[in-house]
């Protein structure tokens, strides 16, 4: 048998869905204007490593002045990247994070430097 909502239990859901609507768009809002009176976006989080998605999918929240970094190293040119990039921004991936991240690993498991220069030449042929 089938459970129908009540009148008033209908309005007030409607109501409490309504309201998460309001506050979700006023963080999407807040976050927009925060990135307006931004120089540098970088996301550093994992989505966009595996799956061909980005946190920001809103071509809008871009513009030509603005860096937007990446700390995914692979793939190289994540969907966050592309979209950034297509819209004019300055992209920069993870590579060189993972390059120094490296450096440091060598040197305090052999305590040699790494060879940065020449490393820097194989992974951004």
């Amino acid at each position: 048998m089938e459970e129908y909502l009540s009148k008033e239990d209908y309005k007030r859901q409607v109501n409490i869905l309504n309201e998460e609507l309001n506050t979700y768009q006023e963080k999407i809002d807040e976050l927009k204007n925060k990135i307006e009176e931004s120089n540098l976006l970088i996301n550093a989080t994992s989505v966009g490593m595996k799956e061909n998605i980005s946190l920001i999918e809103d071509k809008s929240f871009f513009r030509k002045d603005l860096i937007v970094s990446d700390c995914i190293y692979n793939p190289s040119k994540t969907k966050f990247l592309q979209i950034a990039e297509k819209e004019g921004c300055k992209i920069i991936n993870g590579m060189g994070m993972l390059l120094y991240q490296g450096a440091l690993a060598f040197e305090l498991w052999t305590n040699k430097k790494m060879p940065v220069d020449y490393i820097k030449e194989i992974i951004f042929k």
